[in-house]
């Protein structure tokens, strides 16, 4: 009971954390959101504002550029003084997680870190940056008379972290069903069930009590520290925790009034059964007990995969989620013929070794005799992972073109770049210089009327790159490829900046001058690092000469970034579908345990049979087929994801990590189901060998 209370009520008060958490991001995003005087016309400029997204390892962080106008110029939140010319200012979360890339060297020098108060979250990647006076381009910053900014209702900041993470909007409806709905299984089973030699309000209130005050115990630290949270790269601020702690006191009554009310009702009401309740037990027992779902399952579970892979692909979400739910219906009956084949294999063994296998022939003959008791809560479990998945899968979807485009990153990596800005030769030609010997320079202009592409370079990069040689001299003159590119690298830079019919012309020439040109006549010029003989380019070292020599908005991106940068949100998102389904399948797997402690056999009240031990009875019971449960459904719901694009796959990792403690439970089961459980049936362990001989 006192656990029923613990967990209903914690799981309540994390639905309150989290909105805890959304309110104080927000509230912190407006506080230093720059408010810039265009739209503010009657406030005088104080500061030059500008801002730039990057990211570490295809992970998004925000940089803002600042340059104060006067003296007493405001500040931002977080910052206690202003930086001196070249100067950055790290959040603890981006400096730590950039220090390989040494971060802070790629803006100018490090001068402190950003306070809480001008974080979104404890965790925010953020960094604040006063450009040196040589690269200051004030031309490209806004001025601003201040910070904070209320643009009107459902404005949640211009710059931050929540533009890199899932909508918050969705958060609550994937708690309730991946937590709230299996913690709520279990705390009111934990509470529904009698306890010998209790009864009256008072022996059930008592532990309830208890359960609500450890709840509100281990709440009350959360809003003392920052909590980091596993998985999901999150930390929870204690200070916005505090704020709701009238909602979290609320949470852990009302968790604790429910499981009371559970606990009152089971005990007073009658243990019959309904008619209602007794058809759906009927409906159950139809489908995990008849043999149509032991040989659909396998049929379906082909023709889920293939079916996806074969329709059309605006069809083939659709197949792919009909198919699945068909699957869910067909998997109980495919639990309870592998519970019936593990049985039958465990009275094999124990037959075998008759003196060291009483315990494995015991739970074998339960299982055998009574499949349903083990496969009907293994069913439910299994569903559950199955579903989680899918919530999962869908979490991270991306199109085909986004999947490619991502595809194309990860093959081509930093054998390619683009930097920008290009519009100033003199500085194009100082980053140039500034190089490293394995990097060589080209541009491309994409004409404004969209008639040509034109690529310049130095014969050494039309060379590497496969646009001279053989019929193709180095020349200063145009000359049009006349074939297909041939370098993969050059193909997916074409493919993502112009239809593939467009003519292609190659020449010799002087990269700076020539998109300084472009720029002045309106056309779109590119300029591209590539690494000779296809080596990768070295993204940190280019990315500081870049903002050194390049300006305040100098940049090196991977081709395909902006793609990864989108592709974020949904990683994030299947990070935190992840850790929810963690909770609420250990949840679910805690459920299961109880349940065959309370009618598998072996117990406290049965004398060992020979060797026959509870505690081993109940290992046999519940462990094997637990385990092996876990692991078709985890394989069943990596095959069936297979036909969909997603950046956040239930792979076998990913499954691995969700499952592991749930499973774990599973298969220490032993350790639980001697407390409580019924003795073995007396039949069962007077039966004939002939009789188990037929089993």
């Amino acid at each position: 009971m006192a656990l029923a209370a613990f967990f209903i009520s914690l799981s309540a008060v994390g639905l309150v954390a989290a909105d805890a958490a959304s309110e104080g991001r927000l509230e912190r995003s407006l506080a230093r959101t720059p408010r810039f005087v265009y739209a503010h016309k009657s406030e005088q400029p104080r500061a030059l504002w500008s801002w730039q997204v990057a990211d570490i390892d295809g992970m998004p962080y925000d940089v803002v550029f600042l340059e104060p106008l006067a003296e007493d110029a405001p500040l931002p939140p977080g910052l206690a003084r202003w930086p001196v010319p070249g100067e950055v200012f790290l959040s603890e979360a981006l400096r730590e997680v950039g220090g390989g890339e040494s971060i802070a060297a790629r803006y100018g020098r490090y001068g402190g870190a950003i306070a809480p108060a001008g974080l979104e979250a404890p965790s925010e990647r953020f960094a604040y940056v006063r450009p040196a006076a040589r690269v200051l381009d004030k031309d490209e910053m806004q001025a601003v008379s201040g910070f904070g900014e209320t643009s009107g209702d459902g404005f949640s900041g211009l710059v931050g972290e929540h533009l890199h993470m899932p909508a918050i909007d969705d958060f609550p409806r994937v708690y309730v069903l991946l937590v709230l709905l299996p913690v709520g299984v279990l705390a009111f089973g934990l509470a529904g069930v009698p306890r010998a030699g209790r009864s009256g309000p008072r022996a059930v209130a008592v532990p309830v009590v208890a359960g609500g005050l450890a709840a509100g115990l281990v709440a009350a630290c959360a809003m003392t520290v920052d909590v980091p949270l596993p998985l999901v790269e999150f930390t929870l601020s204690g200070r916005d925790f505090r704020q709701a702690w009238p909602l979290a006191a609320a949470a852990v009554s009302a968790g604790s009034l429910a499981v009371l009310a559970v606990a009152l009702l089971s005990s007073v009401l009658p243990r019959g059964r309904g008619r209602l309740a007794g058809r759906v037990a009927d409906v159950i027992r139809r489908v995990d007990g008849g043999r149509w779902g032991l040989w659909l399952f396998p049929f379906l579970l082909v023709l889920v995969t293939r079916g996806a892979e074969l329709s059309p692909a605006e069809y083939r979400g659709i197949v792919q989620i009909l198919g699945s739910v068909t699957l869910l219906a067909t998997f109980p009956g495919a639990v309870r013929a592998m519970v019936a084949g593990l049985g039958r294999a465990m009275c094999a063994l124990g037959e075998r070794a008759r003196h060291s296998g009483g315990a494995a022939l015991l739970a074998g003959r339960r299982m055998v005799a009574e499949p349903t008791a083990v496969s009907r809560p293994l069913s439910a479990l299994a569903m559950a992972v199955l579903v989680a998945a899918q919530v999962q899968l869908w979490a991270g979807a991306v199109g085909d073109t986004t999947q490619g485009a991502l595809d194309t990153r990860r093959a081509l990596s930093s054998s390619m770049l683009l930097a920008g800005p290009s519009s100033s030769e003199a500085r194009t030609a100082a980053f140039v210089k500034v190089l490293p010997g394995e990097a060589v320079t080209m541009g491309v202009i994409a004409r404004a009327d969209g008639g040509r592409l034109d690529i310049v370079g130095s014969c050494a990069a039309l060379r590497e790159t496969r646009l001279s040689g053989g019929r193709l001299p180095c020349t200063t003159s145009a000359t049009r490829t006349g074939t297909p590119v041939v370098d993969p690298r050059l193909r997916a830079l074409l493919a993502a900046l112009a239809p593939a019919d467009i003519p292609v012309y190659a020449r010799v020439a002087d990269v700076p001058k020539e998109l300084a040109g472009a720029d002045v006549s309106g056309d779109h010029a590119q300029l591209v690092l590539v690494g000779e003989g296809e080596r990768r380019l070295p993204v940190p070292e280019l990315s500081r000469v870049a903002h050194q020599e390049l300006g305040t908005t100098g940049s090196v991106r991977m081709l395909g970034d902006e793609w990864a940068w989108g592709a974020a949100r949904k990683v994030t998102a299947g990070r935190w579908v992840q850790l929810l389904s963690l909770a609420g399948l250990t949840a679910l797997a805690a459920t299961v345990v109880f349940r065959l402690r309370c009618e598998g056999p072996g117990g406290d009240s049965a004398a060992p049979t020979g060797s026959a031990h509870p505690r081993w009875v109940a290992w046999w019971y519940v462990a094997p087929a637990g385990v092996a449960t876990m692991v078709s459904a985890a394989l069943s719901a990596w095959w069936i994801a297979a036909p969909v694009n997603s950046v956040s796959m239930p792979g076998p990792g990913a499954m691995a990590i969700v499952l592991g403690p749930a499973t774990l439970l599973l298969a220490t089961a032993a350790l639980f189901c001697v407390h409580g459980a019924r003795a073995p049936s007396p039949g069962l362990e007077r039966r004939s060998e002939a009789e188990s001989a037929t089993v």
